[in-house]
């Protein structure tokens, strides 16, 4: 009796650490489980939501807390023709797995611990991802990945790097959307950053219009939250679209060097 509720404790308290951990929303909620997938310090439940890139390969391990009996895995693809399992040897717990799909789909992992009864269900998404080591991802939304860059770089420089990565310079169309951005983007700079939009006016312009027909993506020029609309004295000037971290309002700069968001579409 004194094992059982040392193992109800020790599941209900790993229950409420993963509660507390940010991981990006699939859709699907995940359902306890006494087998676990790639346990980590930030993961002190394991994973419940797999991204990868095309063509692109991790490493899977399961584990089982307190077992009862020697553990004994058991791996399943949902579909092996978007997610493929391959055999690592050793005593099964380990797994490599392989994105085969297209950007956009998406199948279950499951593992299960057939010894002591455990089955633990990995929701894994193909999609687009950005370089690590020069971007920092920092959220999905409507079927795109956002990425704030690590290093600065002017406004035409963070435009050509963002088609290098396969997405644009972030678009924003809905007030919800600016929300995300700000909230998700601000947690990790205190200064403006680069938007996916520009435009070119002539001398003299005393009360701006910004009158870009469309974003870097291609969408329409529907939605506009303005914090500051900046009037430069020169004959012709550039300015360049920013979001403050203020209140996510924005605002128009001449070229300079900022922060970029980069987002990248994995669902059509």
């Amino acid at each position: 009796m004194k094992q059982i509720l040392v193992y109800i404790t020790i599941i209900l308290t790993l229950i409420v650490v993963a509660g507390c951990i940010e991981r990006p929303s699939s859709g699907i909620e995940p359902e306890p489980s006494i087998v676990y997938v790639n346990l980590s310090e930030n993961y002190p439940s394991g994973i419940d939501t797999l991204y990868l890139g095309p063509q692109d390969t991790t490493v899977l391990i399961a584990g089982t807390f307190v077992p009862g009996y020697p553990s004994s895995y058991s791996w399943t693809s949902d579909d092996p023709d978007i997610f493929k399992i391959v055999d690592v040897g050793g005593d099964g717990s380990t797994k490599k797995v392989v994105a085969v799909g297209d950007s956009g789909q998406s199948t279950i992992i499951s593992v299960a611990d057939t010894e002591n009864d455990g089955v633990k269900n990995v929701y894994a998404i193909v999609l687009k991802w950005a370089e690590p080591t020069l971007y920092r991802h920092i959220g999905n939304y409507g079927g795109h990945s956002y990425f704030l860059s690590k290093q600065p770089a002017n406004w035409g420089a963070a435009r050509n790097a963002c088609i290098a990565e396969g997405g644009y310079l972030a678009s924003v169309t809905t007030q919800n959307e600016n929300d995300f951005l700000w909230e998700k983007t601000f947690a990790h700079t205190d200064t403006n950053v680069w938007i996916g939009a520009s435009v070119i006016l002539p001398l003299g312009t005393e009360s701006l219009t910004w009158n870009a027909e469309t974003w870097e993506s291609g969408e329409a020029w529907d939605f506009e939250y303005w914090g500051v609309k900046t009037v430069v004295n020169s004959e012709t000037w550039q300015q360049f679209l920013s979001m403050r971290p203020e209140d996510g309002k924005w605002e128009n700069i001449t070229p300079g060097v900022l922060l970029y968001l980069l987002e990248i579409g994995y669902e059509d």
